[in-house]
């Protein structure tokens, strides 16, 4: 392409003058960011926001008359990393742990679903929704069923497979077909969803003594109670397996297929993948539909896991806590293996840490401030990005706050295009065969998307 004195210039991405390779340019021609800086800018961004949201939430205790240090010991001990002073009958540090996990598998679940759509673009706030409909549907079809653990564990994993994804699908749709965005359908499904099991559970499955739903059986929960460990007693949770082998699955088809492309193009540059011939429709639709499914693993294995019963008119919270783990692993399935975990323990710890006088709410306030703060540093990096970016635009390597004099009309009645003006102080006849001046060759928009999408998704915080 042209420069402002009309001197040729290699398309980026084509390469230099000479036929050597150029390195890999953004849209705006400057070299790209490599993934090595956004590894880091994603870890600093977790680390300020966990160290953050630390800080605060210790001066609130402090302030309100407590101990911070109690209360994280609380914690720790309430997750079996640090062993209590005393335990109950049939219960060790191990059984602190095995519940852990038990808690971490519908937040890992869900913590996948809203990276598998934040992949795309898109924010899946309807997780909770998904999660509950999915629940729902199994408790009925199999959680009051006579089947077998044989039969009745598998088909309650499939059924909620099929239900969050269904759920996902129709979200998707809305998206891409009606422009519907996916927060305002996602939450309006939420309220449907929420009242409509209810209304049925109220009706049919309702145990007034309790005020929730009736009890499943054994053989449909995917939480084995009771196991004999040494000489404590402890809980298995099934579903937590598949959501590692889960977090590997996502991981290889996020990072060695062709879906992985097109998802990551569509959620840095929407314009760039349609004019690069992928089908953004199909691809919004099916990132939607992966992560409905991954919403609905979550909801079985919280009503038919951890809590095997639904308390009527209440939305699960994990739908909503889950973006915490899902933003600090920036997106990354196997790095959502340990945030879920980092998070878990705080909701594991709910009832627990009362021991130490705090209520249970200090626990979502710190995830709260998570989100917060992980929000704030996105910010503060992608503000000091674009300021260098804009510095280093200059083609003299001036400051942008210099104004730019080859910039500037000479006839503030009809600015000079100084292009054109090269072409006829020229003495060669124009030659019409060939390209008119600052016009850029063929194929330049096409070369150039891989490095545009990559750079808008490094200033929009998302795909590694």
């Amino acid at each position: 392409m042209s420069n402002r004195a009309g001197q040729t210039q290699p398309a980026p991405g084509n390469g230099n003058a000479d036929g050597t390779s150029a390195a890999p340019t953004n849209g705006n021609g400057l070299p790209a960011r490599p993934q090595g800086f956004q590894a880091l800018r994603a870890v600093y961004t977790a680390l300020f926001a966990i160290l953050g949201a630390t800080v605060v939430s210790a001066v609130i205790l402090l302030i309100s008359g407590h101990n911070p240090l109690e209360v994280a010991a609380a914690i720790l001990q309430k997750s079996g990393i640090i062993a209590r002073a005393h335990y109950s009958n049939n219960h060790s540090a191990f059984s602190d742990l095995m519940g852990l996990l038990d808690m971490s598998t519908p937040v890992l679940f869900a913590a996948m679903s809203v990276a598998i759509a934040y992949k795309a673009g898109l924010f899946n706030v309807g997780v909770a929704g998904q999660m509950l409909f999915s629940g729902f549907l199994a408790t009925v079809l199999v959680g009051y069923s006579p089947l077998g653990p044989l039969l009745a564990k598998p088909l309650v994993l499939l059924i909620g497979f099929v239900a969050g994804g269904a759920i996902g699908a129709l979200v998707g749709y809305l998206k891409a077909r009606m422009r519907i965005h996916e927060i305002i359908s996602a939450i309006m499904l939420n309220y449907i969803v929420q009242y409509l099991v209810a209304f049925v559970i109220k009706g049919f499955y309702y145990n007034a003594s309790v005020s929730q739903s009736r009890a499943i059986s054994e053989a449909s929960r995917l939480t084995i109670q009771g196991i004999q460990f040494g000489d404590a007693q402890i809980v298995l949770p099934l579903g937590f397996v598949l959501a590692v082998l889960l977090a590997g699955v996502y991981y290889i088809i996020h990072r060695k297929t062709r879906l992985a492309y097109e998802i990551r193009l569509v959620g840095a540059n929407k314009k760039a993948a349609h004019y690069s011939g992928i089908d953004t429709t199909r691809t919004i639709m099916l990132s939607m539909t992966l992560s409905g499914c991954s919403a609905g693993l979550a909801g079985v294995t919280l009503y038919l896991g951890c809590s095997a019963t639904i308390v009527p008119d209440t939305l699960s919270p994990i739908g909503l806590e889950a973006f915490a783990p899902a933003l600090l692993a920036n997106a990354n399935p196997l790095a959502c293996i340990v945030t879920s975990l980092f998070v878990g323990a705080f909701i594991n710890a709910d009832d627990y840490i009362q021991v130490s006088g705090v209520g249970p709410d200090i626990a979502g306030l710190y995830i709260g401030l998570l989100l917060a703060f992980w929000a704030a540093g996105w910010f503060s990096l992608r503000s000091l990005a674009s300021r260098r970016s804009s510095a280093r635009q200059k083609p003299d390597g001036g400051s942008a706050d210099e104004p730019d004099e080859s910039a500037r009309p000479t006839n503030p009645a009809r600015p000079t295009n100084p292009a054109r003006a090269a072409g006829q102080a020229s003495a060669e006849p124009p030659d019409s065969s060939t390209a008119r001046p600052g016009s850029r060759p063929a194929g330049a928009a096409e070369a150039a998307l891989p490095a545009v999408a990559a750079e808008a998704a490094a200033e929009k915080g998302g795909a590694p």
